[in-house]
C-alpha cells in the first residue's frame, strides 16, 4: 500500500527528528524546524545545522540551497542513495556538508575518486563509422558507442567480450522489441528505416511523441554543435555525462567544452529547472580532466579541471534563481548562461 503524500512526509520528518536527536541530542532536535522540500524532509536548528532527507533520485542540489539560503554552518545529507559521488559533488560546494553513509550510523561518507574516461576500442570504429554514415551525431560514454539524432539516440553498439554487438531503437525496450523481431542481429539492415522515423519525430514543429520529447537537454547540446555561437561559444564538443543514465527518461546534464575568448569552459546543458543539475554539473568538471582532446584551464595540466570556467546552459525563462543560487554557492562558481527560447528552430 502507497501512503498519501503528507502522511509520507511526516514519517519521513519524524524520523529525521530522531537522527538528529542521538547526534546533537533532545535540545537540539526539539527546537529544530521543519522547512519545505520537494522529495523529502528538512529540519534546520538555527544557524547550526541543517538535516534533510531526500527521497528522490539525488535531492542534493536541493538540499544545498536549503541550507545556502538558511545561512546555517554545517548541513547533513541524508538518502539512502548516498554514495562516494554524491560526496565528492557536495565537496564541490562552499557550504560545509557531510553525505551521510546509509549504511552506517551518522558516519560520514569520503568523497569518491573522479571515474576515468576510458578510450574507445578500435573494434568499435566501424560502427560508430555507420552510425555517422546514417546522418546520425557518435557519441562514446560509458562503454558504449552511440548514433544520436537531436540527441536521442537511435542505434548503439558496446563490446560482449571480443565481439561487438549493435542495437538499433530508442530506449531499451525499443532495441529489445527490434531484436525479437530481426532475431538474426542484422540490425544494419533496418538502421536507416529507424533514423528516418526518429527524424519525422523529433523536429520542432512535430506533434508530442516521446521521441519528440525525451532527453531535451542533449537536443540543445546538439544545437549548440552547430550554433555554439547562441551560448557565447566559439566551438562545442561533447563529453560524457557524469554518471551512465538508467534510461531515457532519467534527468541529466548534456556535457562538453568549448571555447570562448580563447579561453576553455566546460560546458552543461539543461533543459526545465534541475536543482541537481548544478552538482552533476560540478562533477562534470572534475571529470573533464580525462576527457580525450580536453586542453584544461589555462597554465594547468589537462588532468586538473576543477578549476575551469564552467557554463550552465539553459533557454530563456528556465535560468530559476534556484539554479543561479546554486551556481554562485560552488567553490568554483559556474556561470548561468541562456539561449534564445526558440533554440530548436536554430538548428534546422
Amino acid at each position: 500500500m502507497t501512503l498519501p503524500l503528507d502522511r509520507r512526509r511526516n514519517l519521513q520528518e519524524l524520523g529525521l527528528r530522531a537522527l538528529v536527536k542521538r547526534r546533537f541530542g533532545a535540545e537540539v532536535a526539539d527546537s529544530a524546524t521543519p522547512r519545505p522540500l520537494g522529495g523529502g524532509a528538512a529540519l534546520v536548528a538555527g544557524t547550526r545545522l541543517a538535516a534533510v532527507f531526500a527521497d528522490g533520485p539525488s535531492g542534493l542540489g536541493a538540499a544545498i540551497d536549503l541550507a545556502g539560503r538558511e545561512n546555517v554552518e554545517h548541513l547533513y545529507f541524508f538518502s539512502e542513495r548516498n554514495d562516494g559521488a554524491v560526496a565528492r559533488r557536495a565537496a564541490e560546494f562552499r557550504v560545509p556538508t557531510t553525505v551521510v553513509d546509509p549504511d552506517g550510523d551518522f558516519e560520514d561518507l569520503a568523497p569518491g575518486p573522479v571515474p576515468p574516461a576510458p578510450t574507445m576500442p578500435a573494434s568499435l570504429e566501424a560502427a560508430a563509422a555507420r552510425f555517422g554514415a546514417a546522418g546520425l551525431d557518435v557519441e562514446w560514454e560509458h562503454g558504449a558507442v552511440t548514433g544520436e539524432w537531436l540527441g536521442l539516440e537511435v542505434a548503439r553498439a558496446v563490446l560482449d567480450g571480443d565481439q561487438v554487438v549493435v542495437d538499433v531503437g530508442v530506449g531499451h525496450l525499443d532495441r529489445e522489441a527490434n531484436r525479437m523481431v530481426y532475431p538474426d542481429g542484422a540490425p544494419d539492415a533496418f538502421l536507416d528505416q529507424a533514423v528516418a522515423a526518429v527524424r519525422e519525430r523529433r523536429r520542432p514543429s512535430a506533434p508530442a511523441h516521446p521521441a519528440r520529447d525525451l532527453v531535451p537537454e542533449r537536443w540543445l547540446r546538439s544545437v549548440l554543435r552547430r550554433r555554439p555561437g547562441l551560448a557565447g561559444l566559439e566551438d562545442l564538443r561533447t563529453g560524457p555525462s557524469p554518471e551512465e543514465r538508467g534510461d531515457l527518461t532519467q534527468r541529466s546534464i548534456a556535457a562538453g567544452w568549448g571555447g570562448r575568448s580563447g579561453i576553455v569552459a566546460v560546458v552543461a546543458c539543461t533543459v526545465g529547472v534541475d536543482p541537481d543539475a548544478v552538482p552533476q554539473a560540478a562533477d562534470a568538471r572534475l571529470q573533464a580532466g580525462g576527457w580525450p582532446g580536453f586542453a584544461g584551464p589555462a597554465n594547468a595540466p589537462s588532468a586538473d579541471s576543477s578549476a575551469a570556467d564552467l557554463l550552465i546552459v539553459v533557454p530563456a525563462g528556465d535560468d530559476h534563481p534556484l539554479t543561479r543560487r546554486l551556481a554562485a554557492l560552488l567553490r568554483h562558481p559556474a556561470e548561468v548562461v541562456t539561449v534564445p527560447a526558440g533554440w530548436r528552430e536554430a538548428a534546422s
